[in-house]
């Protein structure tokens, strides 16, 4: 998707890629009239689209084979050059008007970051990326017009990838290194690198941007700053020891927000506000900066904030249509889907990884959301009416807790709402008891990281829950009821039954059947083909037709099938991991498998399990639908209201909606008829988050791209949606709890080993301190025996070793003991 986002309104809207697959990169004519949009996929193409009708223009095709890094056009706007990603790396010159290639070369033998033209010289071209830096023109030889390449040498400067550079009017190019200065090239060798006075960096990190403006040179960067410096210092700059960096300070700089790493910056087109400029944040944000060096200059704006990295956790409320979402960097965003607003978000410290709204069980209607953060911390949020603003929202903290020593993955309510599961990285499933408190049950430990939890009702309705983990395994336990176990010295629930299985792949027999399968029905076909021609020919030939005409088998000599040799998908020699899970009936659920097991559904049970691991084969499989020849792991899965469509989000950006012949509790369901859409990034944009409305009205799917995307559904024999649109009944403001801020705050097990620990220390003390009193007492009494006795008359006096009698005591305790009263 490129989307557009009006400045004036805020509202948004997307145009998709012709392919279906991802956006690779954007180019806008000098003209503004044209967009050229570089996407991703195989044999990708360049869409030219005029603007602002998003007409398509022009189609350019065979560029690069899987994706466009980044293109640029000409001063004049006549030619197009883009440079693609993996695994050619090919730079190419567009005559994009004719649709035609000019030049085409390979840029580099890794990833390149940039192309741009020279402003002064459309036959000369410059590109930049990881370790490098290349300097190109466009030379005519006796055989046509060539690309000519000159690497940029280091020297005796330290390699550095290369994200921004900028072409000067006399020929020489600026660049930005990974530590932060600036490097100036002359002829292919750096002539002088650039750091500000007192030998700091011109920025902290990867300097991002650099543009050439009216004389001076603006550079934005990792650390958040924007800079500007003098032009004419930097082109004439110069200095005599080769060791020793050129030192300047900019003439102003501008730090445009906390936490905030720019990424690129564009000026506005608007010629009323030519010191404006729109500065991307890869923290999650779109900033309008006022860059200039006057008093009166206006304080850096955030328009608009989303996502940073990957979306950890996603859910919509059970009781209206709202969702939340948290990010990788731990902001929990609230959004209303009639409204397309974002109601409420609020960052917190630790970086995202799991979230749920609470189900009706907990309280009716929900307004509560409980999310997990990779420090291993649990967080009870309530969505309430916000103090600053009249009909506004706030995420309020409730409660605040830390189960886990690592990433919280994944999160799972009792199906009374009673008790809240968490998964962990740590190899561990915490049981909390559902109260205002969230007060600690105890944990189970299992084979490897946690990747999904769900429980399963039972006859008795107390529930099983199963926790799936990376290696394959599956481990069922039951429902922990608060009080039961004595965790008076640890957590740990080592009483608690637990049931054991290990996933083991069958894939490999299944394709076999398949195959077999296929040969089956290849050899029918040939042989009713066959048997057709053998009918029309007895049909045209009539009395002429002989009978026993010698027919050569199907079977035999010339007709054997010719084997293909099909190239095998090598089998790791590790397990595959548990990419998610959806219940299917009493015990049962269906698995979703990553690595070499992709391509098929699992239907597992824990019927039979012991607490010793066993291997354990699917009981039935549903084959996939493979893309392009490829099993795509599917990262999420869940059902419609209605249960008869099973929603998926595949590695590639996928979501499709399959119809199912039969519910997935019965041993014959299968994937019928189906509709899928590419709106994820195809390359980085796994869907790992895919959820309904309580009614089935929409479909909300969260990317490993950072993207949320909200469909609208209008899906047969599903839940018609409800008169009027469920709203969002939240609570008065009440005070919020006390966070967790310290990353190295104690776990509670280890905060109740580290009591317990104390505990034994307090008590070894206080039985030396009280074996120490016993002993002075001891000896006390000792000494006045001996006073007493030598008051006594000499004949009636005991001699010094009669004092020492016991037999038992040490050589060495008796010596003493007879010396003090010798000593006395």
């Amino acid at each position: 998707m490129v989307e557009f986002l009006h400045l004036s309104s805020m509202n948004q809207h997307c145009l998709r890629s012709l392919g279906g697959g991802g956006i690779g990169a954007l180019a806008a004519h000098p003209s503004r009239h044209y967009l050229a949009v570089g996407e991703k996929g195989t044999q990708p193409v360049i869409a030219i689209f005029t603007f602002p009708e998003l007409g398509l223009h022009r189609i350019l095709r065979g560029g690069t084979e899987e994706a466009y890094s980044h293109m640029d056009f000409s001063g004049e706007g006549d030619l197009l050059a883009s440079v693609g990603g993996h695994p050619d790396f090919m730079l190419t010159v567009w005559d994009w008007k004719k649709e035609s290639i000019v030049l085409r070369y390979k840029a580099f033998s890794q990833d390149v970051f940039r192309v741009s033209f020279s402003p002064e010289d459309p036959g000369q071209l410059t590109t930049s990326g990881t370790g490098h830096i290349r300097f190109w023109k466009m030379a005519s030889t006796f055989t046509g017009l060539k690309l000519q390449g000159q690497l940029g040498k280091f020297g005796r400067t330290e390699l550095s990838d290369i994200a921004a550079y900028v072409e000067l009017p006399d020929g020489k190019v600026l660049s930005g290194t990974e530590w932060g200065n600036l490097l100036l090239w002359d002829g292919g060798f750096i002539k002088v690198e650039i750091s500000r006075k007192n030998m700091k960096f011109c920025h902290q990190g990867m300097i991002e941007a650099l543009f050439l403006d009216d004389g001076e040179l603006i550079s934005a960067g990792a650390d958040g700053y924007i800079r500007v410096w003098d032009f004419e210092t930097i082109d004439n700059a110069d200095i005599t020891d080769e060791n020793a960096a050129f030192e300047m300070d900019p003439l102003t700089e501008i730090r445009v927000g906390h936490d905030v790493s720019l990424k690129t910056l564009a000026r506005s087109a608007d010629p009323d506000t030519p010191t404006l400029w729109y500065a991307q944040d890869a923290a999650g944000a779109i900033w309008r900066v006022d860059i200039t060096s006057s008093h009166t200059r206006q304080s850096p704006e955030k328009l608009a904030s989303y996502h940073s990295g990957p979306v950890r956790g996603l859910d919509t409320s059970p009781s209206g249509h709202q969702a939340a979402s948290i990010g990788h960097n731990g902001s929990v965003r609230v959004y209303d889907l009639d409204s397309k607003e974002l109601l409420c978000h609020t960052p917190f410290s630790g970086g995202g990884a799991s979230l749920i709204w609470a189900p009706p069980t907990v309280e009716t209607p929900s307004t509560t959301i409980l999310a997990g953060f990779r420090d291993g911390i649990l967080r009870v949020l309530h969505v309430e009416q916000s103090k600053k603003r009249e009909g506004g929202f706030q995420l309020t903290l409730q409660h605040a807790c830390k189960p886990h020593s690592q990433p919280i993955t994944c999160l799972a309510v009792h199906p009374h709402g009673e008790i809240l599961a968490t998964g962990s990285a740590d190899c561990t499933v915490f049981f909390l008891h559902i109260s205002e408190k969230y007060s600690p049950i105890g944990f189970i430990r299992t084979p490897s990281p946690v990747t999904s939890l769900h429980w399963s009702a039972n006859r008795e309705g107390g529930g099983k829950l199963v926790a799936c983990c990376e290696d394959g395994s599956m481990v069922e336990t039951g429902s922990p009821l608060d009080g039961d176990y004595d965790t008076s010295k640890s957590f740990y629930l080592q009483p608690l039954p637990c049931l054991v299985r290990t996933f083991t792949s069958i894939k490999d027999r299944l394709r076999a059947e398949e195959e077999e399968a296929r040969q089956v029905a290849e050899r029918e076909k040939k042989r009713r083909e066959k048997e057709a021609a053998k009918q029309r020919r007895k049909e045209q030939m009539g009395d002429d037709y002989v009978s026993e005409e010698e027919e050569v088998d199907e079977e035999g000599e010339g007709g054997e099938e010719a084997e293909v040799e099909e190239e095998e998908e090598e089998k790791p020699q590790g397990p595959s991991p548990i990419l998610s899970t959806l219940p299917a009936g009493e015990r049962g659920f269906w698995v979703s498998m990553g690595g070499y097991d992709a391509g098929y559904l699992y239907q597992c049970s824990m019927e039979g399990a012991k607490s010793e691991p066993q291997l354990y084969e699917a009981q039935n499989t549903i084959p996939i639908p493979a893309y392009d020849g490829r099993d795509l792991p599917l990262h999420s899965m869940c059902l419609s209201s209605s249960g008869r469509y099973l929603l998926t989000g595949s590695s590639n950006g996928v979501v499709r909606i399959n119809r199912l012949t039969a519910p997935l509790s019965s041993s014959s369901s299968s994937l019928g008829s189906y509709w899928a859409l590419g709106v994820h990034d195809n390359h980085n944009g796994a869907v790992t988050h895919l959820s309904t409305t309580c009614d089935g009205r929409y479909v909300i799917s969260g990317g490993a791209d950072g993207n949320i995307f909200v469909f609208s559904t209008h899906l047969p024999a599903e839940t018609t949606p409800t008169a009027t649109t469920p709203s969002l009944e939240v609570q008065s403001p009440t005070k919020p709890a006390r966070d967790i801020e310290d990353p190295n705050h104690y776990s509670i097990e280890d905060a109740k080993q580290k009591a317990e620990h104390d505990r034994q220390l307090k008590q070894a003390e206080m039985k030396k301190n009280s074996v120490r009193k016993e002993v002075g007492r001891l000896r006390r009494t000792f000494l006045q025996l001996v006073q007493r006795n030598v008051q006594l008359p000499l004949p009636l006096q005991l001699a010094a070793d009669e004092f020492i009698m016991d037999p038992s005591l040490e050589a060495g305790m008796r010596e003493r003991a007879q010396q003090q009263v010798w000593q006395f």
